[in-house]
């Protein structure tokens, strides 16, 4: 375990290693591990790490599991027309306390906007 939370990588399959690496789906070897962790620092939950002999798993946690109802509500009001984000805000809130979570799908219906005009409010406020 200490040599993968030190980087060392050693492909089981070097020819499929080198296959992603060429199509950009890996940056460099031996960095993920480093990465994950460097993410999850700041974060209450950390992520697990599990091995076996000759294997090893890694078990994230979700970081969106704690978010927010009401601030994703004023994100999603944010580009909505003043007349209506009342109800639409409530909506969102009463969909996403009942159900612990919502998707942009699930935005677009109960908003009945377009994925670009639903999506718009969380890519301008982070």
């Amino acid at each position: 375990m200490d040599a993968i939370l030190l980087g060392v990588s050693q492909s089981r399959n070097p020819n499929l290693a080198s296959f992603f690496y060429r199509l950009k789906l890996v940056e460099s070897y031996g960095t993920g591990i480093r990465k994950i962790k460097h993410l999850y620092s700041s974060d209450i939950n950390k992520p697990k790490f599990k091995t076996a002999e000759g294997a090893f798993s890694v078990i994230l946690p979700n970081r969106n599991e704690n978010i927010n109802v009401r601030e994703i509500a004023d994100k999603v009001k944010y580009f909505i027309s003043k007349e209506d984000s009342c109800n639409v805000k409530e909506k969102v809130i009463e969909f996403v306390e009942s159900n612990g979570s919502i998707t942009m799908k699930q935005v677009e219906e109960i908003t009945s906007y377009k994925s670009t005009k639903a999506y718009t409010p969380q890519r301008a406020n982070g």
